[in-house]
């Protein structure tokens, strides 16, 4: 019952926040107005590895990107109240990073996902397969087989080198 709740709550907190974000983005954009990047690990295990191979060819490509890797699961629960939501603290951690991209590996929406993605105020908010446009403005489908192909593809389409 409180997950329910909790889930939407942060639905309506993530909505207030993207009327606070610019959505108009011009592409292509060059590489280097990209420094902090946030990978959001998938919650599916069989994923972990095409995941890691994916973060490599990332770091690869885009060497100046700082990369920090995330895993939901492995979250501490004090950073989460009694409903299952991040605190304002942790949030508050979340945006003074500055992260300027958080790429969502999950293949399914996720609420916790959806609502750290939005709260953290990075302006390019990624995901893979998701067709719902709301609260992530980047969406790559990547097909099943490999997992994540294309995805570096998209990227330096998106953001060049050049």
């Amino acid at each position: 019952m409180f997950e329910n709740i909790g889930q939407k709550w942060m639905a309506h907190k993530a909505r207030q926040a993207l009327k606070k974000i610019q959505h108009a983005m011009s592409f292509p954009l060059h590489a280097t107005s990209i420094q902090r990047v946030l990978v959001i690990m998938p919650r599916d295990l069989n994923l972990m590895e095409a995941a890691h191979q994916f973060i490599n060819r990332l770091r690869e490509t885009f060497p100046f990107w700082d990369i920090q890797m995330f895993d939901v699961d492995k979250m501490p629960k004090e950073k989460l109240n009694w409903m299952g939501v991040p605190s304002k603290d942790y949030i508050q951690e979340l945006k003074n990073r500055q992260y300027d991209m958080i790429i969502d590996l999950n293949r399914q929406t996720d609420w916790l996902i959806t609502y750290l993605t939005v709260m953290s105020g990075a302006p390019y908010r990624v995901h893979v397969e998701n067709e719902d446009g709301s609260f992530f403005n980047i969406q790559v489908k990547t097909g099943t087989q490999p997992p994540y192909s294309g995805l570096i593809e998209a990227f330096t389409r998106l953001f060049v080198l050049q």
